[in-house]
């Protein structure tokens, strides 16, 4: 997906695409991968149809993985998606990670790199500029809100 997504052809992509990867990673057990690139909206351009949303949070409540089912329904509220039973899903993944003391740390190992040596200036040549505002939605990276902005927006409109 990521050697397509840096091609012309990538907008012949078809909308069977991100399900046949979804479904394949979920078939194969490797949800870290998964929840990885669908967090990587840039290079992987992967994201949920509404049975793929369905399919990924059903597996992900059936085997506990609280964790990354409360990640995957993020990215229903980043994309603000209407999908009713997705978005129950996701409201219910989003309560088990947060009832569970959230003992499983919200980043993988390896996934949030730390600088050694923060004094020491590198200067690397780079394609994009990275823009510096804020938009509080698609730039939030801190688990607390995170969480906090799904669960609101799971739940708007909901008086219990």
């Amino acid at each position: 997906m990521y050697k397509l997504r840096r091609t012309p052809h990538t907008v012949h992509t078809l909308p069977s695409t991100h399900h046949a990867a979804v479904r394949a990673m979920l078939d194969h057990g490797i949800t870290e991968n998964l929840v990885k690139m669908l967090d990587d909206r840039l290079n992987y351009g992967l994201f949920f149809d509404e049975f793929s949303a369905i399919l990924t949070l059903d597996k992900l409540l059936e085997s506990g993985d609280n964790q990354a089912g409360a990640r995957c329904a993020c990215q229903l509220m980043l994309q603000e998606e209407k999908f009713r039973l997705a978005n129950t899903m996701g409201n219910l993944a989003c309560w088990r990670y947060f009832k569970s003391g959230r003992e499983v740390p919200w980043y993988y190992p390896g996934e949030i790199l730390v600088d050694e040596n923060p004094d020491e200036v590198i200067r690397v040549r780079v394609k994009t500029v990275p823009n510096n505002y804020v938009d509080n939605h698609f730039d939030l990276r801190d688990p607390d809100k995170l969480l906090g902005k799904t669960l609101v927006y799971l739940n708007k409109g909901k008086t219990d």
